[in-house]
This record gives C-alpha cells, structure tokens and sequence, in this order.
C-alpha cells in the first residue's frame, strides 16, 4: 500500500508546496487518509465518492459532494493522490477566503466566464441547501434574497450572490479540519 509522499513524484511535491498551504509534513498526514481509503500497492486506484462520503469530517455540509466531483478524474471517476491534496487545500483554514469565495461560486453554478447567475442558479442552489422545503418555499427565498440584493432583472450579479452570504458563511461552508489521529 503507498503511504505518504512516496504516492508523489518529486515535481509534484514541489508543485503542490508552491500551489497550496501545507508543507511536506501536512501532505503526509493527509496523504496517509488517502492511504486507508486507497489500499493499492503503489496508491494508484483511487478514492471513489462514496469513499470519500465516508470520511467523517465531511459529513453534513451539502456542498462537498459537488466539490468532490471538481475534483475525481473524469475518466475514472476516482480522486488520486494530487487531486486528494488539492480537494483539502480548497476546505483547510489557511486557504485564502478568495479562493473559498471562488470555489462557492462555482459549487453554486455560477459561469466563469459571465458575471451573470440566473435566479434558476441560485433556485437550484436553495433548493440542495434547503431539500426539506418545496419548491414554492424556496423560490420565495430566493425572490425575498434578490429584493434584498436590489436585483431588477432575471440575472444576479456574482459581486449580488457574494453579497447574499457572508465571508463567514462561505469559511464555514468551506472549511474542514482533519483529525490526524483517524
């Protein structure tokens, strides 16, 4: 079974130090999660979803599993090594609140490319948040949100959606510590 850094090349050790907020040491713990859920020799089948569902401090917040799914390879459908670090990198304390506001915009369904999210978005997103209420409850939250962000049109800005939820909303939607005694 790969156990820490060994399930890394060199390069991509040095990568991921320059690309994320943990040291060699970090990696290693983190790496040795990777290791219980991927008993391969070398490490190198990978981490299904359900798998990782499993891990305990990812349990109850309904954005993981979407984040989860930026982050499996698309052929396999599995999250290898590197891809483990970079998923826990997004949700560790460090991480910058720019890129955890970045990440919710995407988890949410907003285009990168546009500065536009339609009120369907942010329907689609109440609704996975709030899956105990029907439809007409959530579109009057939604319609109650886009009067209280001044929206005048179908579309919401992404700087309106920011506004909706605040910085610490999003750190606490994003934010996982792992327990390296597990």
């Amino acid at each position: 079974m790969g156990n820490g850094l060994s399930q890394l090349t060199p390069k991509q050790i040095k990568q991921l130090k320059e690309d994320t907020v943990f040291t060699e040491d970090d990696m290693a713990n983190i790496l040795k999660r990777y290791s219980y859920f991927d008993k391969s020799e070398k490490g190198d089948e990978g981490v299904g979803i359900d798998e990782m569902l499993e891990i305990p401090e990812l349990r109850g917040n309904y954005l993981i599993e979407r984040l989860i799914w930026l982050f499996l390879d698309p052929k396999s459908k599995r999250m290898f090594a590197e891809q483990f670090l970079r998923f826990f990198n997004v949700l560790h304390p460090k991480t910058s609140h720019e890129v955890k506001k970045y990440t919710f915009l995407i988890l949410i369904g907003a285009n990168d490319e546009e500065d536009i999210v339609s009120k369907e978005q942010v329907f689609r997103w109440y609704k996975s948040s709030f899956r105990n209420l029907n439809d007409n409850q959530v579109l009057a939250m939604v319609e109650n949100v886009c009067e209280r962000v001044d929206v005048k049109n179908e579309k919401l800005t992404k700087e309106n959606i920011l506004n909706m939820i605040t910085d610490e909303e999003v750190n606490v939607l994003l934010t996982v510590e792992l327990d390296n005694n597990i």
